[in-house]
């Protein structure tokens, strides 16, 4: 397990992991905020989740709190020398404060561990405030707002 901070603990994803995530996907304010809001079936899910984890472009965590409970996930997908991050928190971890420590220092954790990422990228609904208010209080800057989608950019 890899400390952040005092608060969060990220850990690889493995395969113990598939029915946690899919309960998390499928959950109604994550699909809102999604760009695929559809209702995920488990057999979608778990060839998803099986080639994200065979995946080497692709760096899937689960955020624990201090008491090792898993509290949500947070994904980096590479595209040459940058990433996609893709965080989602439990119903009973969102608003206290988890989101924007997580995004935070596991984007520096990312890119000091992955010499080749140079910038990390977010794309944010701009109708999802939480998400973009998130964003803004983790170090990201937002770089281009366009058919209501909100590109944010985290820098080495």
């Amino acid at each position: 397990m890899q400390i952040i901070k005092n608060k969060i603990f990220l850990r690889k994803a493995t395969d113990e992991d598939a029915e946690l995530l899919f309960n998390w996907r499928n959950d109604d304010e994550v699909r809102e905020a999604s760009f695929h809001q559809e209702i995920l079936k488990w057999p979608e899910h778990l060839e998803w989740f099986k080639k994200v984890l065979n995946n080497s472009a692709c760096c899937l965590y689960i955020i624990n709190n201090q008491e090792g409970t898993p509290i949500g996930q947070i994904r980096f997908d590479k595209n040459g020398d940058g990433a996609t991050i893709n965080i989602s928190l439990g119903k009973d971890f969102r608003g206290k404060g988890y989101g924007a420590e997580s995004i935070k220092t596991a984007s520096r954790f990312f890119l000091d561990n992955h010499k080749d990422i140079k910038k990390i990228m977010a794309l944010v609904k701009d109708e999802n405030e939480s998400s973009v208010k998130v964003f803004n209080r983790s170090g990201f800057l937002e770089c281009k707002r366009e058919n209501g989608i909100i590109n944010f950019l985290f820098n080495k």
